[in-house]
């Protein structure tokens, strides 16, 4: 991600620390943010507004990367999907969830430890 950071039309952003401490407290109380609390560090990458060689010079870095992670839900609207990638620390924790929308080169890592329960429950509110 960091290595696309300064291309025209990508936008990148880590949310550790301090920020990710405001996020979860903005967050409270809120439909869907109870797993926040598992985290400790996402990062944001959009290359929506990227021309398309950028985007595809991305999307083949990011597949290669992606080689070592569980493929756990893929969801397709027309032209529009989404796939979520795991990486698990033991069968019961994800250490790091990777959510992809291909069709806008745009990516959400999450990082921490994130009960495999907690897993179930994203995907039943994304239905």
């Amino acid at each position: 991600m960091q290595k696309y950071d300064g291309e025209k039309g990508v936008e990148a952003m880590n949310i550790n620390g301090f920020l990710l401490g405001i996020a979860k407290a903005a967050a409270k109380g809120e439909e869907g943010s109870e797993w926040l609390k598992y985290l400790d560090h996402m990062a944001i990458f959009s290359a929506e507004e990227a021309d398309a060689e950028t985007k595809g010079k991305f999307m083949d870095e990011l597949d290669a990367i992606l080689t070592g992670y569980e493929k756990a839900m893929e969801m397709q609207d027309g032209e529009d999907s989404l796939s979520i990638w795991l990486k698990m620390k033991d069968e019961e924790t994800i250490s790091e969830m990777v959510m992809v929308a291909g069709s806008d080169a745009s990516v959400i890592l999450m990082r921490g430890q994130i009960p495999l329960s907690e897993m179930g429950n994203i995907i039943a509110d994304q239905q």
